[in-house]
């Protein structure tokens, strides 16, 4: 699977101006797939120090990191909350509910 239309440029972008992370999960049973992240985000931001998601990529299995995150960066972000994108499931599971 490849990146969101202009999902890297973006992120280069954001991280030129903010301390950027990437906040994703990994299935518990199947840790490879945390290593296959890691390849994917090598594969598209670059491995070398040089890139934005050097040393920039967290792991958490625990939903409640994700809706701290986000309510954290609309609250310090307000202009840009509109450009925050849920999937259905976090609508579903209600991310942005206190």
């Amino acid at each position: 699977m490849g990146p969101m239309p202009n999902a890297v440029e973006s992120f280069r972008t954001l991280a030129e101006h903010l301390n950027t992370y990437i906040l994703s999960t990994s299935p518990w049973l199947n840790p490879g797939a945390a290593m296959h992240k890691v390849e994917w985000v090598q594969k598209h931001f670059g491995s070398g120090k040089d890139s934005p998601a050097y040393k920039r990529l967290i792991f958490s299995q625990a939903h409640s990191h994700r809706r701290d995150f986000i309510s954290k960066a609309i609250a310090v972000y307000p202009a840009h909350a509109a450009s925050i994108r849920l999937s259905s499931a976090d609508k579903k599971n209600g991310f942005l509910e206190s």
